[in-house]
C-alpha cells in the first residue's frame, strides 16, 4: 500500500509539473521573441547598415582610415550575426536568407572560387544588389565580403576609387543589409511569426 501511495504521488507530481510547464510555455516564448530574437535581428540590421555605409565610403575614398572603418564595421557585423545565428527557424530559412548571410562550411572552397572568379573576370552582374541575390549564395554573404576586404590582393582596392573589387564588396554589404531588414520586418510584423510564437497551441501550425 505504501508503495502504491508513493508511486501515485510521483505520478501526480510529474503531472502537475508537466501542466505547469505547459502553462509557462507562452511566457518563455514571449521572452525569447521580445528579449532575444527581435533585439538580435535589430542589432544585426543596425550593424549591416553601418557596414554598407562604411564600405561605400571606403570605395569612394580608399585610404587607411576608411579601410579601418570598413573592417571595423565588418567585425561588428560578424559579432552581431554570431549572437543571433543560433535562430535557425522562421523567416531566416525562407529565400535561403541564412546561407545568403553565411555560407558555411564551404566544402572544397567552391564558394571561395566563385568569389575569386567574379573578381578576376569582373562580372558586372555581381555589382548589382538587385541581381546579386540571384547568384550563388556563396557570393553574397559574410565569407565573400571577408575575402574582398582581407583576401589575396585586397590592397589593390587602394589604387583607385571605385575599383571593381570594392564595388563588389559594396554590393555584398548592401545585399546583406536588405536581408537584415527583411528579417527585422518579418519579426516585427503584426500577426506575423512573432505572434504565432507567442500563442502556441493545437490550432497553431507553426
Amino acid at each position: 500500500m505504501k508503495q502504491f501511495i508513493a508511486a501515485t504521488l510521483v505520478i501526480l507530481s510529474a503531472g502537475s509539473a508537466a501542466a505547469m510547464n505547459r502553462d509557462a510555455v507562452p511566457g518563455v516564448l514571449e521572452q525569447a521573441v521580445d528579449g532575444f530574437i527581435r533585439p538580435g535581428y535589430q542589432n544585426f540590421a543596425a550593424a549591416t547598415g553601418t557596414l554598407s555605409e562604411a564600405v561605400e565610403a571606403f570605395c569612394a575614398a580608399p585610404d587607411e582610415t576608411s579601410y579601418q572603418a570598413a573592417t571595423a564595421a565588418f567585425d561588428e557585423t560578424v559579432a552581431a550575426w554570431s549572437a543571433i545565428e543560433i535562430v535557425r527557424t522562421g523567416p531566416v530559412l525562407e529565400d535561403h536568407r541564412f546561407e545568403r548571410i553565411l555560407y558555411y562550411p564551404d566544402r572544397k572552397s567552391i564558394g571561395l572560387k566563385q568569389v575569386q572568379a567574379a573578381i578576376i573576370e569582373q562580372d558586372e552582374t555581381a555589382l548589382d544588389p538587385d541581381y546579386l541575390p540571384q547568384k550563388s549564395v556563396a557570393m553574397q554573404g559574410l565569407l565573400a565580403l571577408e575575402f574582398v576586404l582581407y583576401g589575396t590582393q585586397y590592397e589593390t582596392m587602394f589604387e583607385a576609387p571605385d575599383s571593381y573589387r570594392c564595388r563588389y564588396g559594396e554590393a555584398i554589404a548592401t545585399n546583406m543589409d536588405r536581408v537584415a531588414g527583411e528579417l527585422t520586418a518579418a519579426w516585427e510584423a503584426e500577426d506575423g511569426v512573432a505572434d504565432a510564437w507567442k500563442h502556441p497551441g493545437p490550432d497553431n501550425p507553426l
